[in-house]
């Protein structure tokens, strides 16, 4: 078993704090836009459907037709988004991130196959509230694996397996995060990301903690944070 301090990397992923599109890579343009703002990551979300790679936020009903956001239905149109289509369409350099949907066991090697395909060699970023998903990444040096907690259960049984074992990084709602929470998983993470950052003020505070990522719609917000802001994490109690 590898410990966590084996598994932690030798320095940190950037010298500031990560500025992450979110869906910033689910439309065409929110892409060039996100590129624009010069944001440091694109994320995107990935379905494997029938053997293809969609970038869509909305899930499918089977072989119905239709895609459900939440409870809205939409047609499921023809010529949907793929992955290859985002990673032509990138400009060169553009760091992705890679958010898993879904439970398909074939999701994996589909996209690590795809990214090899159009992007060989370059680092990404690959995550999921669906943790057995990430494992195959996990023995690929350019890729940060990303343990997403959609509620506070799901962050305290990351940080448990983070003592244990050591986890790369962690993406948590900001409502479920304090600063002795992001205290503590600094302790056993590398980096910490945090999403659903609506405002500057929000992002500083969650930077102030020891968050090393945030995770926004906004890019204004993104834009305006500084590339030195990253604080080591500080003592709390």
């Amino acid at each position: 078993m590898t410990s966590a301090a084996e598994s932690r990397p030798s320095r940190p992923l950037a010298s500031g704090p990560l500025r992450i599109a979110h869906r910033g890579g689910n439309t065409p343009r929110r892409l060039g836009e996100a590129e624009r703002w010069g944001v440091d990551v694109v994320e995107l979300d990935l379905w494997l459907h029938r053997g293809r790679l969609d970038v869509r936020h909305s899930g499918s009903l089977g072989i119905l037709p239709v895609l459900r956001e939440g409870w809205a239905l939409r047609p499921g149109r023809p010529g949907r988004l793929q992955l290859a289509d985002v990673l032509h369409a990138a400009a060169s350099g553009t760091r992705m991130m890679l958010d898993l949907k879904g439970h398909d066991p074939e999701l994996p090697a589909a996209a690590i196959e795809a990214m090899a395909e159009h992007r060989p060699g370059e680092p990404y970023l690959v995550s999921s509230k669906h943790w057995d998903l990430l494992a195959p990444f996990r023995a690929l040096p350019h890729v940060l694996t990303v343990y997403s907690c959609g509620s506070a259960d799901e962050l305290t049984r990351a940080l448990d397996l983070a003592r244990w074992e050591g986890l790369p990084a962690v993406g948590a709602h900001r409502r479920n995060l304090d600063p002795k929470r992001v205290a503590d998983l600094r302790e056993h993470v590398p980096e910490c990301f945090a999403w659903a950052v609506e405002s500057g003020r929000q992002a500083r505070e969650l930077i102030e903690w020891g968050v090393t990522g945030i995770i926004s719609d906004d890019f204004h917000v993104l834009h305006g944070l500084s590339v030195g802001a990253r604080q080591e994490p500080r003592a709390v109690g």
